[in-house]
C-alpha cells in the first residue's frame, strides 16, 4: 500500500496549488454562470440548463486535469526531490499510481464542487434541480476529468523536463480538443465522404469520437441525452455504442499511463 501513502502526501502538495484551484474555480464559475443565465434572462428549464454545460466542461475540464497533473512526476524529477522519494519505501510503480489517484481525486474533487454550485444555483434560479440530469452529467464529466489525468500523468513520468511535460500537454489539448475536427474535415475532402447529410462510414464515425472530449459528448447524448425532451439517446452503430466510447475513455486513461511507467521505470535519474 506504498502508492496509497504516495497519493495521501501527492494529494496534500497539489491541493496548495493556487494554479490547480484557480482553473478549477474557472469551470466552477462557468458551470454556475451556464446553469444560471438562461433561467433568469428567458425561459428556459433547469434540466435543459445543465445539459448546456456540456460544451464548456468539454474544454475546461481537460485544462483543469492538465494542469492538475502535467508537472506530477516530471516536476519532481527536475527539482531532483523524486530521487529522495525513491530512496524511501515507494518503488517507481507506487510513483506512478499514487500520483494518477491523488490528481485523480483532485480533479473529481474540483468538479464534483462546480456541479454541486451549479445545483445551488439551479435551486435558487429554478426551484428545483433535476437530480437525474445533473448527477448524470457530473459523473461523465468525472470520467473524462481522470482520462485527461491518465494522459498528463503518463506524459510526466515519460519525460524528465518540465518543458518537454508542458509541450507535451499542450500539445495533446490542441491536436484532440482544437484540431480534431479541422482534421478530420480535411480526412473528408480527401476521401470525397458526404460532410453534410450523407452516409458516413463506421470507422469514419469511430474517429471522430476517438478523442476523450469527443466520446464524452457521445457518452452524454446517449445516456444524459435520453432524460431530455428530443434527446438523441443511444446508437444503433457499435462503433459508437456506450460499451465503445467507455472503451475509449479508458484507452486514454490507461494507455499513456501504461507508456509513461514504461519509459519511467527505465529511466535514469541521475
Amino acid at each position: 500500500m506504498r502508492w496509497l501513502a504516495v497519493a495521501r502526501k501527492d494529494f496534500e502538495n497539489a491541493a496548495r496549488a493556487y494554479l490547480v484551484w484557480g482553473v478549477a474555480g474557472v469551470l466552477a464559475a462557468l458551470v454556475v454562470l451556464i446553469v444560471a443565465v438562461p433561467g433568469l434572462v428567458g425561459d428556459f428549464s433547469a434540466r435543459l440548463a445543465f445539459e448546456a454545460t456540456t460544451q464548456a466542461v468539454g474544454t475546461v475540464v481537460p485544462i483543469v486535469a492538465l494542469v492538475a497533473a502535467y508537472l506530477s512526476v516530471a516536476g519532481e524529477r527536475e527539482s531532483g526531490t523524486l530521487r529522495l522519494l525513491l530512496s524511501l519505501p515507494p518503488s517507481r510503480r507506487d510513483v506512478v499510481v499514487g500520483k494518477f489517484l491523488a490528481r485523480a481525486a483532485l480533479v473529481v474533487a474540483s468538479i464534483l464542487l462546480a456541479f454541486a454550485l451549479g445545483a445551488v444555483a439551479s435551486l435558487a434560479v429554478y426551484g428545483t434541480v433535476p437530480v437525474d440530469v445533473a448527477l448524470g452529467t457530473a459523473a461523465l464529466t468525472c470520467l473524462l476529468g481522470v482520462s485527461f489525468v491518465g494522459v498528463a500523468v503518463g506524459v510526466s513520468a515519460s519525460v524528465g523536463s518540465r518543458a518537454r511535460a508542458v509541450a507535451l500537454a499542450v500539445g495533446f489539448f490542441v491536436v484532440t480538443v482544437v484540431l480534431w475536427s479541422p482534421l478530420l474535415l480535411a480526412v473528408q475532402v480527401l476521401l470525397g465522404i458526404p460532410l453534410q447529410g450523407g452516409p458516413q462510414p463506421d470507422w469514419f464515425l469511430f474517429l471522430e469520437s476517438f478523442p476523450p472530449s469527443s466520446a464524452f459528448g457521445r457518452l452524454y447524448d446517449s445516456i444524459v441525452g435520453s432524460l431530455l425532451p428530443g434527446g438523441p439517446g443511444a446508437s444503433d452503430t457499435v462503433f459508437l455504442s456506450d460499451g465503445a466510447m467507455l472503451a475509449v475513455l479508458a484507452f486514454w486513461t490507461l494507455l499513456p499511463l501504461l507508456f509513461g511507467y514504461w519509459r519511467f521505470e527505465r529511466a535514469d535519474l541521475g
